[in-house]
């Protein structure tokens, strides 16, 4: 399986991490900008790297890593929306995240780098477009 990094983190990194964690992913990193603030203390014991966004990103290879976006959406879906574009310019894949606790439509499309969080419902003939 990839490495997978999550882009960001704070609180809603926290979110997604365990979403990946459940779902059997491994190899997880966490890359901010430039320090971790509130995430620190959670991250602590996961035993996974922390690193800045541009140590890492500068060299990576779009076919050696997996990206998840780890801003929240309140407020800064703008933001949201420059990360997910600069990074699919630049070729790199944003998986779709899914919590086990999610229920999704065998009738439903959902797009690349979409983030179901714990008890989402996705119903059927719904459509949730990319990020």
């Amino acid at each position: 399986m990839k490495k997978i990094y999550i882009l960001g983190g704070g609180g809603h990194a926290k979110v997604l991490f365990e979403c990946l964690y459940l779902t059997g992913y491994q190899n997880i990193g966490i890359l901010e900008k430039e320090s971790i603030l509130d995430a620190g203390e959670f991250f602590k014991n996961q035993n996974i790297l922390f690193e800045t966004e541009h140590k890492i990103m500068k060299d990576a290879n779009p076919e050696d890593i997996q990206l998840v976006i780890g801003v929240g959406s309140v407020n800064v879906s703008i933001i949201r929306k420059k990360i997910f574009l600069y990074y699919l310019n630049l070729n790199f894949k944003f998986p779709i995240i899914r919590h086990p606790s999610s229920i999704v439509s065998v009738y439903s499309s959902i797009g690349d780098g979409t983030q179901l969080l714990a008890g989402s419902i996705v119903g059927v003939n719904s459509n949730i477009g990319k990020n």
